[in-house]
């Protein structure tokens, strides 16, 4: 009788596992195959960034940066993500250096963690 509960306790926690696994693929999936945007211009300078999420897990984070038309940065980074609405959280490694974002989504804007950027949702 033991072994009958042990074998039922042990299936009932690998199926809820399982769904929690798969749940976390459909949040992500809410993202996959999006890509948002983020421009700053002034006078004589302007900041173009983009996050595309390219499937379930990876992204790609791009920044183009101008001054007085000149490009003075140019970026691009893969990395990954997971997406707890409405939080996404992105690593992405540049050159050696690690970078974490954390943004909020609401509707087609997606605002990081400090307030200051807030990305566009691209149809």
């Amino acid at each position: 009788m033991r072994k009958i509960l042990l074998l039922l306790a042990t299936t009932v926690a690998v199926a809820l596992w399982g769904c929690s696994e798969n749940k976390n693929d459909d949040q992500n999936n809410a993202l996959a195959g999006t890509t948002w945007r983020y421009v700053y211009v002034d006078d004589n300078f302007s900041d173009e960034e983009s996050l595309q999420f390219v499937s379930a897990s990876s992204c790609i984070y791009t920044m183009v940066q101008k001054e007085n038309g000149i490009v003075i940065t140019d970026i691009r980074a893969t990395g990954t993500y997971s997406y707890n609405p409405p939080v996404v959280e992105i690593h992405m490694e540049y050159e050696g250096q690690k970078a974490t974002i954390k943004a909020i989504v609401s509707g087609n804007k997606m605002t990081d963690e400090t307030g200051e950027y807030t990305f566009i949702k691209e149809d």
